[in-house]
């Protein structure tokens, strides 16, 4: 009121909720008691900090009959919170930020001196009101954030969009905690921010959820360079979780949260509006768990093919090379491609036989073993089998069991460190004329392991397991009905000398068909007398 006698009246309104995606519309209604008089109404946004609520970004409109033409005078304030009017919303972090709340002031006139030609109390000569302000506040839900470089903060699949498609699909590892954090701000710096797990689908067995917590910091805003400092618009809240090699080995987990401010009133028209708050969007993320792709490896010995057969010669300590590796990755929250952090086990699945060993030379995300096999006299001819299997370290995963024949060959020989032709011809025949030994290894004989001989006294090592092996004879398969006698006459040695080239063979026992034989030829001539010299 201005005095007694001009009763000129506004509304008692001071503070007007305006809801992000929404339009608010509210009157300012002036009225003059007086017949005759007409009301002005004058709205200004009288903020100070340079900008209007009536231009550009906020374009807030006025309409109405507020010129003076009429008693009572109103202005219809309609204004849309949304990204083009006084929104920011960064497209990199999706940080939401509303421009600084308005504050509009009106003040109302009569025509006093136009109609009844007498001055007010003012220059102008008619009666004013008192300033009445008006406090546009800004609200609107929480969202979830994350960073620049997306290393911290809610990870995201599509910044944008439905909930399915800013889901993320993380990997997890079966045995490793699996760590991911959700963060959300309110776009009021005012307002406080809290975080809650759906309980629709739920969280996996075991996880821990924790708490949500604020993160005080000091907010970018439009209207301040150095920011604005906030308790708790910005909160988190992290779950962890770490998968079992149980139950957790073929599903993938949804989990997915939602936020909410403290704004305590229904202030704003939107379904998600409670009485404890304004809940933003939902958020999730899957979490896939990644098990374990084991194979061998090329240069293996071992698991290409079942019953593979590897060459053993006597009497050197056979090594036989086993790699096998897990080539798993997966994504990491920052969406990041990693190796998995499997460990690799090669190990028999049968009892090893009693001239073998399996020796672990590396463990690890690519794992090598070597298998040492040494054979002895008497070992000719001999067969056993190994079986191993590749597995990760949570028996999880398998390359199944394969199996490979340990063939002991005959008639071959493994050099050894001062090894001569003639000690091994000795060894193995009882016969001193390395020659023999010469001569057996004098051409190709299409046998990768076997060297050919060009000189005596150097011996390299070659062929698929790096051994100096030589032949010491040669092989004879057993036709039906013969015998080690007429074996020994038709090659001119003694039959003591093929026991000992062949000293699994029984001395007494028939020869079968097909039975291979060491033969060393001619290490029994006939005496041939001299003869006398014919003129």
């Amino acid at each position: 009121l201005i005095n007694p006698g001009d009763d000129l009246k506004i509304d008692e309104i001071t503070e007007q909720a305006v809801c992000a995606g929404f339009t608010v519309s509210f009157q300012i209604r002036a009225q003059d008691d007086d017949a005759g008089e007409f009301v002005q109404i004058n709205t200004i946004d009288s903020t100070g900090d340079g900008q209007d609520l009536f231009a550009p970004p906020y374009n807030a409109l006025r309409v109405g009959n507020f010129s003076g033409e009429s008693n009572p005078g109103f202005i219809d304030v309609t204004y849309t919170l949304d990204i083009t009017n006084g929104v920011a919303v960064d497209p990199v972090t999706r940080r939401t930020t509303f421009a600084q709340d308005r504050n509009i002031c009106s003040q109302a006139a009569d025509n006093t001196l136009e109609a009844r030609y007498r001055f007010g109390y003012l220059p102008d000569g008619s009666f004013r009101s008192v300033t009445k302000c008006h406090k546009i506040h800004f609200s609107g839900p929480p969202t979830f954030i994350t960073t620049a470089n997306r290393l911290d903060g809610t990870p995201f699949g599509q910044l944008f969009g439905t909930v399915e498609e800013r889901m993320r699909t993380i990997d997890a590892f079966i045995g490793v905690e699996k760590s991911i954090t959700f963060r959300a701000q309110d776009p009021n710096h005012r307002d406080s921010t809290v975080i809650f797990f759906m309980s629709d689908p739920g969280i996996p067995n075991g996880a821990d959820t924790g708490t949500s917590v604020c993160e005080p910091q000091v907010l970018p805003v439009t209207w301040d360079a150095n920011g604005v400092y906030s308790d708790c618009s910005v909160a988190s809240r992290t779950v962890k979780w770490t998968p079992n090699n149980e139950s957790d080995l073929t599903r993938n987990y949804r989990i997915c949260a939602v936020s909410r401010d403290d704004v305590s009133s229904a202030i704003c028209p939107s379904d998600k509006m409670s009485p404890e708050g304004w809940y933003g969007e939902e958020h999730c993320v899957e979490i896939r768990v990644v098990l374990p792709e084991i194979i061998w490896e090329a240069e293996s010995k071992f698991g290409h093919e079942n019953m593979t057969v590897l060459n053993a010669y006597i009497p050197c300590n056979m090594e036989y090379l086993v790699r096998a590796s897990d080539l798993s990755v997966g994504v990491n929250n920052s969406a990041v491609t990693v190796e998995s952090p499997y460990s690799v086990m090669i190990e028999n699945t049968t009892q090893l036989p009693s001239r073998a060993t399996l020796r672990s030379d590396v463990r690890g995300r690519n794992a090598t073993s070597t298998i040492v096999y040494r054979a002895g006299r008497g070992d000719e001819g001999r067969q056993d089998i190994v079986c191993l299997q590749a597995r990760d370290n949570w028996f999880t995963t398998t390359t199944g069991t394969f199996c490979a024949v340990i063939r002991i060959l005959r008639c071959a020989y493994c050099v050894e460190g001062s090894d001569t032709l003639q000690l091994i011809m000795r060894d193995t025949i009882g016969d001193f004329n390395w020659l023999r030994i010469w001569v057996a290894n004098g051409n190709d004989d299409g046998d990768p392991d076997t060297q050919l001989v060009e000189n005596p006294d150097d011996i390299v090592a070659s062929g698929q397991y790096d051994k100096q092996v030589v032949n010491v004879g040669s092989l004879y398969t057993v036709n039906l009905g013969e015998s080690l006698s007429e074996l020994a006459g038709r090659f001119q040695t003694t039959v003591k000398k093929l026991l000992t080239l062949n000293p699994d063979v029984p001395a007494a026992g028939p020869l079968l068909p097909g039975q291979e034989l060491c033969v060393v030829p001619c290490t029994d001539l006939p005496i041939i007398p001299d003869m006398p010299v014919v003129a």
